[in-house]
């Protein structure tokens, strides 16, 4: 057996060991979290035709997030059950997708499928710590965060392309408010890559659409312009506040501080390998009198 056949092994039995906890993560029959069973209960308002940010349903059918997830998860609930089972199966549905996303951009860039897959296996090991694999809304948000950024890149920035992106930013906006940072990284992206004033037009355009979307749908302007429970809903002091970022940002560094520590020694070494490809080539030259 070469070395290369031993690591896919390897590789592969821990993405059933991930698979497995994952799997028991899914059927646990109690709750897992504190806002798990919120879910539920945002879920069955819309499946009964009720709006979670009405008056009626002050507090206690209040959600904390835009309900794009619950939207689609509520017409299921009516033929599976509205269960935590089915909320965190679905929600790894979206975890897959964006393994598969992952997958597919390292294989784009000319790494080997093993490589890919390793990748994506990373990247599934680390989303199924904390609050991600439960009862939520993070994976279908995570899921369109990561297309909102990666199509413009697949198709080069086309026109096309970043208008398929605005779209895919407002339904990751209308599942997770600041999953709508995807748009922010295209914009800026463009703007130091590509061209200036495309990331202008882009960055005007997607603001268009973002307030075109609450005027143009009547819910959204029923929940977000007269009576002002979503906003006041969602905006809570703890999440504004500076502390708050920095613990996010502690714990985010924590938890992916052995993919951080790989990304770093890749970029490294891609750093080193192009230094002394330039050096050898210059030497060439000098050599030959160019």
């Amino acid at each position: 057996m070469t070395m290369n056949s031993l690591y896919l092994l390897v590789v592969a039995f821990f993405a059933l060991a991930v698979a497995y906890n994952h799997l028991q993560i899914v059927s646990h029959e109690y709750p897992l979290d504190y806002n798990e069973t919120g879910m539920l209960v945002t879920t069955a308002t819309i499946a009964h035709g009720d709006n979670p940010y009405s008056l009626e349903s002050q507090p206690i059918r209040v959600s904390l997030y835009p309900v794009l997830y619950n939207i689609l998860v509520a017409p299921l609930s009516r033929v599976f059950g509205n269960t935590l089972e089915l909320h965190r199966a679905v929600n790894g549905l979206f975890i897959l997708g964006s393994c598969a996303i992952c997958f597919y951009l390292c294989r784009r860039d000319s790494a080997t499928r093993t490589e890919s897959l390793t990748a994506a296996v990373l990247v599934y090991a680390g989303l199924l710590f904390y609050s991600t694999p439960i009862a939520s809304i993070n994976g279908l948000g995570l899921f369109l965060f990561l297309s909102a950024i990666a199509i413009p890149w697949v198709y080069g920035f086309s026109t096309r392309s970043l208008a398929v992106s605005i779209v895919f930013g407002l339904l990751a906006f209308y599942t997770k408010q600041y999953f709508i940072a995807s748009l922010g990284y295209v914009a800026l992206y463009l703007f130091l890559a590509e061209s200036k004033k495309r990331a202008i037009y882009f960055g005007l355009a997607a603001l268009a659409a973002l307030l075109s979307s609450w005027r143009l749908s009547p819910t959204a302007r029923r929940i977000t312009w007269r009576p002002p429970y979503m906003l006041s809903s969602q905006v809570p002091k703890k999440a504004a506040s500076d502390d708050h970022l920095i613990s996010q940002v502690r714990e985010f560094v924590q938890i992916y501080l052995p993919l951080l520590f790989i990304l770093s020694v890749a970029v490294v070494c891609r750093l080193y390998s192009k230094a002394l490809v330039s050096e050898r080539r210059g030497s060439l030259h000098r050599r030959l009198g160019w």
